[in-house]
């Protein structure tokens, strides 16, 4: 069960990329990072629905809907409210494909929230639903790279990291995704976060310092990130105790 509850840990990260029709791409970036409330994607949503009215069959409003539901559920404490907001996710991830296959969006979201209902769950003890987590992942890197601020790189660095060695575990790729994920995301916080925690582990102690400040440079402003900053602040100590 331990192992179990660290593997799916990492499915509460993950971070945006072009909206079409319903709100423009640079918008959303700049209105995400300093309003990323509950209410905030609640109406992003309303918005979304008022334009798939007037184009039901448009598979980019599709995603950009289940992306807000995804957003919802991770900002309720009632798990009956997180389950109906990542199944509508995983609804209009779907519908998504269904019109554009090669949606990159789509799949991103339909595994997201797959594997957030599965948290829910418990059920994220099969090998092979981690497997067609990854290939799915995996997929949308094909597809779109810079999907949410590199958020498909972002997720496999962090389920390399999380990985016990045995599932597949693996810190050097970790690493490499992740760097990836800084690349595609450099404004994206939680890009260096979970790149200096894979550094650490490797040993890699003044990458990690180095990563670890640009977080906190990175994150000074954001709203939702007191708690990580902590953590942040007290994982700096840490390495620093080490170096000297």
């Amino acid at each position: 069960m331990k192992k179990i509850l660290i593997l799916i840990a990492f499915l509460v990260l993950i971070g945006t990329s072009r909206l079409a029709m319903a709100v423009q791409s640079d918008s959303l970036g700049t209105r995400f990072r300093s309003d990323n409330s509950f209410q905030y994607f609640q109406s992003l949503e309303e918005q979304i629905k008022g334009s798939l009215k007037k184009n039901p069959s448009s598979w980019e409003l599709y995603w950009q809907l289940a992306r807000s539901q995804f957003y919802m559920g991770n900002r309720t404490e009632s798990e009956t409210d997180q389950r109906k907001f990542y199944s509508l996710c995983k609804q209009n991830a779907e519908r998504s494909i269904k019109f554009n296959p090669e949606s990159a969006g789509g799949n991103y979201f339909k595994a997201i929230c797959i594997g957030k209902i599965g948290q829910l769950d418990g059920i994220w003890s099969s090998l092979s639903m981690i497997s067609g987590f990854r290939e799915q992942l995996e997929r949308v890197v094909q597809l779109e790279p810079g999907l949410e601020f590199g958020g498909p790189h972002r997720a496999l660095g962090k389920l390399f990291h999380d990985l016990p060695f045995f599932w597949g575990g693996d810190l050097k790729r970790s690493i490499e995704h992740l760097k990836l994920a800084v690349q595609l995301g450099p404004e994206y916080s939680d890009n260096y976060y979970y790149l200096s925690e894979s550094l650490f582990d490797a040993e890699e102690y003044e990458s990690a310092k180095s990563i670890l400040l640009a977080y906190l440079e990175k994150s000074r402003n954001e709203k939702d990130a007191s708690q990580k900053r902590k953590r942040a602040e007290n994982f700096l100590r840490q390495i620093e105790t080490i170096l000297h």
